[in-house]
C-alpha cells in the first residue's frame, strides 16, 4: 500500500485513540487543558498526519533481526517510538500541566497508546 494512504489511515486511528482518551475516558482531566479553536484542531490534525507519515517511513526502512509478523513488528516499533518520544510532552508540557498531574498522565498514556495503534495499523497496511 502507498505510504501516504497508510499514514492517513494510521492518523485516523491515532485520532480515534485521542478521542477515546480526551473525549470519553478521561474527559474531566483533559478538559481543563484543551484548546478547541479551529486553528488548533487543524494544526493538530496536520501534526498527527506528519508524525504518522514519519513513522511509516521509519517502519519501511527498519530491518528487524528476526522474522516476526508484520503487525508485531509494527507494535514493537510503535511502543518503542511512543515510549521514547513521550519525553517530548513530558518536558515541554510539564510546567503547564504540573499543577494538574492527572492531565499530564492522560497526555502521556495517549501518546504511547496512539503510537502502539499507529504501529499496528502500519504493520497491517505496509508490507
Amino acid at each position: 500500500m502507498n505510504i501516504y494512504l497508510s499514514a492517513l489511515i494510521s492518523a485516523v486511528g491515532a485520532m480515534v485513540v485521542g478521542f477515546l482518551f480526551y473525549g470519553l475516558f478521561f474527559k474531566s482531566a483533559a478538559s481543563q487543558n484543551t484548546n478547541h479553536t479551529p486553528t488548533a484542531i487543524v494544526m493538530s490534525i496536520i501534526g498527527i498526519y506528519i508524525a504518522c507519515l514519519g513513522f511509516t517511513v521509519l517502519y519501511t526502512n527498519t530491518t528487524f533481526a528476526i522474522d516476526t509478523p508484520a503487525m508485531l513488528r509494527g507494535l514493537y516499533l510503535g511502543l518503542l517510538t511512543g515510549v521514547t518520544l513521550f519525553a517530548i510532552p513530558l518536558y515541554t508540557d510539564q510546567g503547564y500541566l504540573a499543577p494538574k498531574s492527572d492531565a499530564l498522565w492522560v497526555v502521556l498514556m495517549n501518546w504511547v497508546v496512539s503510537f502502539a495503534v499507529v504501529g499496528l495499523l502500519t504493520g497491517l497496511l505496509v508490507h
